[in-house]
């Protein structure tokens, strides 16, 4: 069975320790399993009864931690962090890199609260015992959750600098370890694309930047078929396509945009960026990837429709109010037929 990142230290350990009774591992890997499926309010109430029954054996750290990542599944965040630093405070010094991946999930609780200062403040202390932290850890998820939180802080300059790092060492990662399944993985390529674009008229290119990022990170999360992680980017990629494609219908079909006939050519170019960076977005999977397929594909045509229909509309004026296309000097009427082109006679020399 699949097991999360986890090291199960207590399950692991050899020497003069008894083993673990019967019991004691079955209604730990029940609860695991509920963890694993991503059903977190049931295995928030696993490990609850797990931890009253058996308070005091070698998997009361691990049970603790998982405990604490169903409360943060739940959005239930200072829990989440009460929590693994309780499962800290049992491993003590005997288990670095459990300890190192619970500080890392610390900071990621307080990003979601939006205590930016105290999750970089944990970074920071993890960052000064490297030894603690495993290549992938040091290299690519400490400068991603960086890259982010100076973003959110608007300090571009320093988030460019750490996305940058973050990407070149990913790509490097994969290429190397040939990953497919990796929850970590999976987690960092999703965070990587938190940042939403920005949805504003003279940012308009600047989101369409972000939008080519963002697919980037959320079509390799979603290639890797993990159910929890894979179906919020799928939902993620989706609401960006959908919100950037209202802000366009909205500023096409403006009354003020439409009195001024030069911008028309601003709005072609604004919905060909769009409907670029859509087609651009199956170059991200494999050549033969199903998940593209069954899950993306159907968001990717849906979204480029209604764009163009946009766009055709906008440019014929059909849809507009009388009074608009009157402004444009426009008018509704019946189509006629086209004349037949007229074509030169065939020499039947050639």
């Amino acid at each position: 069975m699949k097991r999360l990142f986890l090291l199960f230290l207590c399950i692991g350990c050899v020497g003069t320790q008894k083993p673990l009774a019967p019991d004691i591992e079955d209604s730990y890997h029940k609860a695991l399993d509920l963890t694993e499926s991503s059903k977190a309010d049931k295995a928030l109430k696993a490990w609850d009864q797990f931890l009253q029954k058996y308070p005091t054996t070698r998997l009361t750290a691990s049970a603790l931690y998982y405990k604490a990542v169903s409360y943060e599944r739940l959005g239930q965040y200072q829990s989440a962090v009460n929590t693994y630093r309780s499962a800290i405070t049992i491993w003590g010094v005997r288990s670095d890199k459990d300890r190192a991946q619970s500080l890392l999930r610390i900071s990621a609780c307080y990003e979601a609260m939006s205590e930016n200062a105290k999750s970089l403040a944990t970074l920071q202390e993890l960052e000064k015992d490297k030894s603690i932290l495993s290549y992938a850890q040091r290299n690519i998820e400490i400068p991603a959750r960086k890259a982010l939180l100076y973003a959110k802080e608007k300090n571009s300059d320093e988030a460019k600098k750490y996305y940058k790092i973050a990407t070149k060492n990913m790509n490097q990662y994969l290429r190397q370890s040939g990953a497919k399944t990796n929850e970590w993985l999976a987690e960092i390529l999703y965070r990587l694309s938190e940042t939403n674009p920005a949805l504003s008229l003279p940012d308009f290119q600047a989101a369409i930047d972000a939008l080519a990022i963002n697919q980037s990170y959320l079509a390799k999360t979603i290639e890797m078929d993990i159910p929890f992680w894979s179906a919020k980017a799928t939902q993620r990629l989706s609401l960006q396509l959908e919100g950037l494609k209202t802000y366009l219908q909205k500023y096409v079909t403006s009354t003020d945009v439409i009195e001024r006939r030069e911008q028309e050519e601003q709005q072609r170019q604004m919905a060909a960026s769009f409907i670029d960076v859509l087609d651009k977005l199956s170059h991200e999977f494999l050549s033969d990837s199903k998940v593209y397929e069954d899950k993306v594909a159907p968001i990717q045509q849906k979204i480029k429709s209604q764009v163009v229909d946009l766009l055709l509309v906008r440019s014929s004026g059909e849809g507009l109010t009388e009074e608009s296309q009157q402004r444009q000097g426009l008018k509704r009427g019946k189509k006629e037929a086209l004349p037949p082109k007229k074509t030169s006679p065939v020499d039947p020399n050639l």
